[in-house]
């Protein structure tokens, strides 16, 4: 079976139940007005999107890393943390978007949302941009 076939499945194996999942998990407690039609049509849209994106991760997390290893060959560490951070990025917008709206404007779990998230984003992409230079400092 070609990869961008079992990338393809397992992205829909996993992405797909998210849709679902979100809201039997996260239900929306809280919603300080009604959306209109194109407020929950967007919605939704970024909805399919993070669910498309968090099936795109594990599919990564699952079949990346012998690229990763390969292409970065020249430090493994390095190596380790860019694939987990890559995985992150993609798998973690789902649950991210889903907390959000299941304690709304709850300030101490927004607080923690806004850490566990946004600052190990922060530090997921500082990662990959570093490895990036790397690697083209490897091509020289």
């Amino acid at each position: 079976m070609k990869i961008w076939l079992k990338i393809l499945i397992v992205t829909f194996l996993f992405g797909a139940p998210t849709l679902p999942l979100g809201e039997m998990l996260w239900p929306v407690m809280t919603m300080p007005e009604i959306p209109t039609s194109t407020q929950l049509g967007l919605l939704i849209v970024v909805g399919v999107i993070e669910s498309i994106a968090f099936g795109l991760g594990v599919a990564f997390l699952i079949f990346g890393w012998k690229t990763v290893k390969r292409v970065i060959r020249f430090d493994q560490t390095l190596a380790k943390w860019m694939y987990a951070s890559i995985g992150w990025t993609l798998v973690s917008w789902w649950p991210h978007d889903r907390l959000h709206m299941h304690y709304g404007l709850q300030i101490k779990p927004l607080i923690g949302i806004e850490y566990a998230f946004h600052v190990t984003l922060i530090v997921a992409s500082l990662i990959i941009a570093y490895g990036f230079l790397r690697i083209l400092r490897a091509l020289k």
